[in-house]
């Protein structure tokens, strides 16, 4: 599966969105990635997947992630622009049918000698949790 990050910051709140093509390379390779430097605005992305779609043949998914950085923008009651939610906005969100709700991250991704300034780095568990075991072997935040 062909895919990658679509990195929307608006405000320095944080709307990631993966963006996976569904397809082989046949498909993904008709189209230039849509960018957060073409729109913040995630209806913005979910209209670009609609022309992918048609123009294609092709589907994508968008799986929303990092929800706990966008200071409460990922789940509003309002879209984008602050107008309330819609029937046809909950249909055009059809691309994101999974949410991710819990991150991990490794050595692998980030480490706290070469990033000391990022809480995650080195973090085995839960993104911003504990990783050392108490006496059942469980990191405090798996209690």
């Amino acid at each position: 599966m062909i895919g990658y990050e679509w990195t929307s910051v608006p405000g320095g709140n944080n709307l990631h969105r993966n963006v996976l093509f569904r397809d082989g390379k046949d498909k993904a390779d008709q189209v230039f990635p849509f960018s957060a430097w073409q729109s913040e605005d995630p209806e913005k992305l979910w209209a670009w997947m609609d022309v992918y779609e048609k123009k294609t043949g092709g589907r994508m998914l968008a799986i929303p992630h990092n929800g706990n950085l966008s200071n409460g923008r990922m789940f509003e009651l309002t879209d984008f622009s602050g107008q309330p939610l819609t029937r046809d906005y909950a249909e055009r969100r059809a691309w994101e049918v999974l949410q991710e709700i819990i991150q991990t991250k490794g050595n692998s991704e980030t480490n706290p000698l070469m990033s000391p300034n990022d809480e995650f780095a080195g973090d085995l568990g839960v993104a911003g949790g504990s990783t050392e075991p108490d006496d059942a072997g469980l990191a405090p935040d798996q209690e």
